[in-house]
């Protein structure tokens, strides 16, 4: 998997990807990977672990393959950093 950009206001480029479900599942998918890194987790290992296994979860069985329970399950330690999305928006907001 290719390592994607880092930039502190990336969100903001998802209104460019074209389709508007394009968008959003993009934004899915960058939300995952942020949540692992921000974690400590490797976004590649963790996406083909959950990947893999999520057509026989079951809907009560999801919180058990978040990024957190995941590594956790694994004996993993994770890091709580900044969640980056808190600052995407600062100077949108602060300009309002």
């Amino acid at each position: 998997m290719q390592r994607l950009p880092t930039h502190p206001c990336r969100c903001l480029s998802f209104a460019v990807i074209g389709e508007a479900g394009a968008a959003q599942r993009s934004a899915i998918l960058y939300t995952i990977i942020e949540a692992c890194r921000s974690r400590g987790i490797d976004p590649q290992s963790y996406l083909r672990d959950v990947l893999t296994h999520l057509p026989t979860l079951t809907n009560r069985q999801i919180k058990e393959v978040t990024p957190e329970a995941w590594a956790k399950a694994r004996g993993q330690s994770t890091r709580t950093l900044t969640s980056p999305g808190k600052h995407c928006f600062a100077g949108r907001q602060a300009a309002a």
